[in-house]
């Protein structure tokens, strides 16, 4: 379940390393960083982006950034340049960011060998109600 969950409820979802890849221009970035406010505060960028065929759309999948995220996001898709994005089925626009990859496939490859290895030492202990008891006569 947990595999699964990793797999389609991310944003984007694991499953978009087979979406297709689009190339936007980056038309305009805001980020409505309040006065004052330091490297870890919250703020929800907003990135609008120009497709091939002439169309706006928003990037998707950004929310509960820190200033820190959004700094690093603003160096990584400047307004004016061409930038890889995937393109989901239901045509939004997301990020291609390797992290997701990374989280997913290690959770599909090491949460069932450890619930493999929780079965095998605890055996004993989750059989013992179905096994017959031996009385003391």
């Amino acid at each position: 379940l947990v595999t699964y969950a990793f797999w389609t409820l991310d944003a984007p979802p694991a499953t978009s390393i087979f979406w297709p890849r689009e190339t936007v221009t980056v038309l305009a970035f805001d980020a409505d960083i309040p006065a004052g406010a330091d490297e870890t505060t919250f703020v929800q960028p907003v990135v609008t982006l120009t497709r091939e065929d002439a169309s706006q759309s928003q990037l998707s999948g950004l929310f509960g950034m820190t200033v820190r995220e959004v700094n690093a996001l603003r160096e990584d898709v400047p307004i004016g340049e061409t930038v890889q994005v995937k393109r989901a089925p239901d045509g939004q626009i997301y990020r291609e960011t390797l992290l997701a990859y990374w989280a997913t496939f290690l959770a599909t490859l090491v949460l069932p060998v450890f619930i493999l290895l929780g079965l095998i030492t605890f055996w004993r202990g989750l059989t013992a109600p179905l096994r017959p008891k031996i009385s003391e006569t």
